[in-house]
């Protein structure tokens, strides 16, 4: 079959990032790409980063003509994610949703309703979908049923939410395909970066879940099993990309405190014995101070994360922000009456 994997993101509707600039290839979208091109799947990429808008995405409905689109959704990207999906259903295509978002709200995606459309999506992949995605897409294909799969929610005829059994986590996820990167436009994300803060920084997830259990981060997607590849497998990845990309820093989409300081040494004693030029960073490494291949500069990230949690040290006292209000914020960059964003 022919699979569209669609990021619901364009950077013309969100002041807030055209203010950050803080812009990273969809990670988890890549590494999903990866396992169905492996499954066998004709297999393409709509990255709306950098796209007009709509129009965009109908041309690449046309150029493909995908018999599923797949959308990884964030909270903020919960109304783009809808209308796209829409537009595909209006084709008679079939829309799977995944990612944080509608793993956490399943039927805002189940059922959401597009104009002569009916349901706008058909089937909702719930947290860690590597292996659940194929095994959907196979059922698609020889016209199964899904509900006996693990990690998928459906909408029932009567309206109800129907959930499979949830799928074990990935136990060895070095055995992964690396993220699917040839399927977007890497090197404008660097210039994107370099234009904005002089530098250019490359996403790498060393990890998947939590290590402490959290709720409002990596435990939405990939489940509370943490688990973390081993350090040859990073380093294959980073000299890959060196090559092929040049970046001037990788950045660890992880927590470092779960890592640990002695993991993140012997990662950086590996980079400097393969002859890596590109140092890492990521959130709030100020206590690291000494670790190889760390870079010191300033955590742009952090800033970001600070002000979309209200700038509280603690995420869980943060107050709650509506959905009304986190859009409000996303797409034209306003907070709340007595609330500054920080410095930059």
């Amino acid at each position: 079959m022919k699979i569209l994997f669609v990021y619901p993101f364009f950077l013309s509707e969100s002041a807030l990032e055209q203010r950050w600039m803080t812009l990273y290839p969809p990670l988890g979208l890549l590494y999903l790409a990866a396992a169905v091109r492996l499954a066998g799947h004709s297999v393409a990429v709509f990255d709306g980063t950098f796209a007009s808008g709509d129009e965009d995405f109908v041309a690449a409905l046309d150029l493909h003509r995908p018999d599923v689109v797949c959308l990884a959704s964030l909270v903020t990207l919960r109304p783009t994610a809808l209308r796209l999906a829409g537009l595909a259903r209006s084709r008679g295509i079939i829309a799977i949703a995944g990612g944080p978002d509608p793993t956490a709200s399943p039927a805002d995606y189940l059922f959401a309703r597009a104009s002569r459309a009916g349901e706008v999506f058909d089937v909702v992949v719930s947290g860690e979908a590597d292996a659940t995605l194929p095994e959907v897409l196979a059922a698609i294909e020889k016209r199964q049923s899904l509900a006996k799969l693990q990690g998928v929610v459906l909408a029932s005829r009567t309206g109800q939410i129907v959930r499979s059994a949830a799928r074990p986590p990935i136990p060895q996820i070095d055995a992964l395909p690396f993220p699917t990167r040839d399927l977007i436009d890497i090197p404008r994300y660097l210039h994107a970066w370099r234009s904005a803060h002089g530098y250019a920084s490359l996403t790498i997830a060393a990890s998947r879940g939590c290590p402490f259990g959290c709720e409002h981060c990596a435990n939405s997607a990939a489940g509370p099993h943490w688990r973390v590849r081993s350090i040859d497998n990073i380093v294959r990845e980073m000299a890959e990309l060196e090559k092929q990309y040049g970046p001037d820093r990788f950045r660890l989409v992880d927590d470092f405190d779960g890592l640990g300081r002695e993991w993140l040494a012997a990662l950086g004693r590996a980079m400097v014995d393969a002859r890596l030029r590109t140092p890492f960073e990521g959130l709030k490494p100020s206590h690291l101070e000494g670790v190889p291949m760390l870079s010191e500069a300033k955590d742009i990230c952090a800033e970001r994360n600070a002000w979309l949690s209200s700038g509280s040290e603690d995420v869980h006292a943060a107050p709650a922000l509506g959905l009304d209000d986190l859009l409000s914020r996303w797409r034209e960059a306003k907070v709340r009456e007595g609330e500054r964003p920080p410095e930059t």
